[in-house]
């Protein structure tokens, strides 16, 4: 996504793609990569802030109340969007209940982590937001695409501390991002990309 932003603003610094249409645009260029964007990254890139964001809803910017201990870290495979996108229709074309109720997990679950980073810090808006991580991570499962590496990763992370971990991508491989609520291991965190750095 942030590749295809690039891209994107070159050719609107060129005027060859005005900045209405540089949304769309940058969106079809990742479907080069993973067959079918969602938008939400392009998304994301272009505004460089936090996104309430739904494909064919609303979208709109909003600022976090606070900043939470979480970590991303690399799962040991490279995930493969376009595959994982495949594997999610095929779901969806076996059994219209099931992908119907992840799909209402999944949005609940980033509206309780909006809900939570919105609310003021403490332990109660924590625990909240470990619910909606561990609710994503759920979706995640049901798709078939916490598997292998990144599951055994995904284990390893909450055995050394952290309170929740789901792929932060397609899933399958890739980056996991973490939660914590103390400091991680000392040994593991060469391992792990702050999100709030100091």
């Amino acid at each position: 996504a942030a590749l295809c932003v690039g891209v994107g603003r070159w050719f609107e610094w060129k005027r060859w793609v005005s900045s209405e249409e540089l949304p769309e645009f940058c969106r079809q260029l990742e479907n080069l990569f993973h067959g079918e964007s969602s938008g939400v990254d392009i998304a994301v890139a272009i505004s460089g802030r936090g996104l309430h964001y739904e494909r064919t809803g609303s979208r709109y910017r909003f600022d976090a109340n606070w900043k939470p201990d979480w970590y991303v870290s690399y799962s040991g495979k490279r995930g493969v969007t376009s595959e994982c996108v495949a594997r999610v229709k095929e779901l969806w074309l076996r059994d219209q209940a099931l992908g119907d109720k992840i799909d209402r997990d999944m949005k609940e679950a980033v509206l309780r982590a909006q809900s939570a980073l919105l609310a003021e810090r403490g332990d109660q808006s924590f625990d909240q937001l470990a619910s909606a991580i561990d609710l994503a991570k759920s979706c995640f499962d049901h798709w078939g695409l916490t598997g292998g590496l990144i599951g055994s990763h995904m284990q390893m992370l909450l055995h050394s501390g952290a309170y929740a971990a789901k792929p932060t991508g397609s899933g399958d491989g890739g980056y996991v991002l973490s939660l914590w609520k103390k400091p991680p291991p000392a040994e593991l965190r060469s391992q792990l990309i702050p999100l709030n750095p100091n």
